[in-house]
């Protein structure tokens, strides 16, 4: 692949940071709500990884691109006019349902793994190995996730709930790389559908997938809002 232009970069940076903020913020409100003891500690844990990622990108970005004048990560998220927000509609929707949470967390680290993947390859440099670093605990994600979903296909009441989450989620799965460098790539959506198959489950054949980035959900737009209104109670507050 050739090296990709310092404002294409930003924005796919922008992309990933917006999904890995949302997606985090959401799993960490999660956390204690989860089916025993020892899930709330990953599901913590992996929440912590989330937001991390996302402010070691709005950092980054900072560094690529001269038009946005803030002096760190924290402009990106409680300064920036909420119109800015390129969140994906896979990971727009706040859930408590455990078995939508697995299929939505499943899909997007699945996506968001092969995306870390492929821009390794065309960058260089520091943004190369903050990439590197990323890569290695998004693994450990997927893994989890698709652990999850191999545990409720072994019962026919969790293989249904999972079924249902999977037809709900599969159009902003195949939506998810729309207006990206990756727009004609399938490999992602081949992979999750040939690991769905293997776990027995059945995926829905869709001929346009539903992106949704820049159309805010009620959800995200609440999150940004209450995000905001902490800080302005803090003086002075940073991540």
């Amino acid at each position: 692949m050739a090296m990709i232009q310092a404002n294409q970069l930003a924005k796919e940076l922008l992309y990933m940071a917006d999904d890995e903020w949302v997606i985090g913020s959401f799993l960490a409100e999660m956390s204690g709500g989860g089916p025993f003891v020892e899930e709330n500690v990953a599901i913590s844990s992996i929440a912590q990884d989330e937001i991390g990622h996302a402010e070691i990108i709005y950092n980054e970005i900072l560094d690529l691109d001269s038009a946005f004048q803030w002096e760190s990560a924290d402009g990106f998220v409680h300064q920036r006019p909420v119109s800015g927000f390129k969140v994906s509609a896979l990971v727009s929707a706040k859930t408590i349902d455990w078995a939508a949470i697995i299929v939505q967390h499943y899909f997007y680290e699945a996506a968001d793994q092969y995306r870390v993947s492929q821009l390794i390859e065309v960058v260089e440099g520091r943004t190369k190995n903050v990439l590197g670093q990323m890569a290695r605990e998004e693994r450990y994600h997927h893994r989890h996730w698709h652990t999850w979903l191999s545990k409720m296909s072994a019962t026919l009441e969790g293989k249904r709930r999972i079924q249902e989450e999977i037809y709900h989620y599969w159009p902003k799965l195949a939506g998810f790389f729309h207006g990206t460098f990756l727009a004609d790539d399938q490999t992602t959506f081949q992979s999750v559908k040939k690991e769905l198959t293997t776990l027995g489950f059945a995926t829905p054949e869709i001929k346009e997938g539903f992106s949704g980035r820049g159309v805010l959900s009620d959800d995200v737009k609440l999150l940004i809002t209450r995000s905001r209104v902490l800080v302005e109670g803090m003086s002075g507050g940073k991540w």
